[in-house]
């Protein structure tokens, strides 16, 4: 409860003890699970889905060199192995699209989080360690990997998109 002796301007005592309650690291960690969680549960699944891709190309190795040993191939050489291998060959270049997002995920977000832990008035280091200057470079460049990581999702997608290759080779042409 806040209370005021004299005077007192409502407005002020709840913004500073609201300021007051998000320096401290009790809250800062409480809201850095906000990013770890996330990113622990895509890691999961991105090992998960790994390990479902190995296990699938690794049988489709095995029944290639079985079917490579009998003389059962079709006659057009169009059989359910190319589709496989298309299928296979996507699967693979989905893996690398979502781990080249998860990546910059983590390049763009994890300094600003490990910032947002390190810095208050009971972390590991407090505002006026260092010098205001290295704090202003600090949060620059903390916030310019945010600002870089919103940027580079758009671009990753296009790249990988095949529609938006070949749209992008036809225009330059």
């Amino acid at each position: 409860m806040l209370k005021c002796i004299e005077r007192c301007d409502y407005g002020k005592a709840v913004s500073d003890f609201v300021l007051s309650f998000m320096l401290h690291l009790k809250f800062r960690a409480v809201f850095s699970v906000l990013f770890f969680a996330p990113l622990l549960l895509m890691l999961i699944i991105y090992m998960h889905i790994f390990s479902i891709v190995r296990r699938h190309q690794v049988n489709r190795l095995r029944f290639s060199q079985i079917n490579h040993g009998s003389r059962h191939h079709s006659s057009n050489g169009h059989g359910s192995s190319g589709s496989n291998s298309q299928q296979m060959t996507r699967s693979v270049k989905a893996i690398h699209t979502t781990l080249f997002i998860l990546g910059s995920y983590i390049i763009g977000w994890m300094p600003a989080v490990l910032s947002y832990l390190l810095f208050c008035e009971d972390c590991l280091f407090h505002f006026n360690t260092f010098n205001k200057s290295v704090m202003f470079f600090i949060y620059t460049i903390v916030n310019l990997l945010v600002i870089f990581k919103t940027l580079l999702n758009p671009i990753i997608y296009a790249a990988r998109m095949h529609e938006i290759q070949v749209r992008f080779q036809t225009r330059r042409h």
